[in-house]
């Protein structure tokens, strides 16, 4: 097997378990923290 055709195994077997949705939701939770954390203040004002 080459590492291409693995890796396109293991994205379809996660888009099929739904950790694909649960990642998308932790980026989101993540994006919605950090406008309130001082280290980004530059970047959201």
């Amino acid at each position: 097997m080459t590492a291409r055709g693995t890796a396109s195994r293991f994205l379809t077997s996660v888009l099929h378990n739904g950790l694909g949705r649960y990642v998308q939701q932790l980026q989101r939770l993540s994006l919605s923290f950090s406008k309130d954390a001082q280290t980004s203040r530059g970047v959201s004002e």
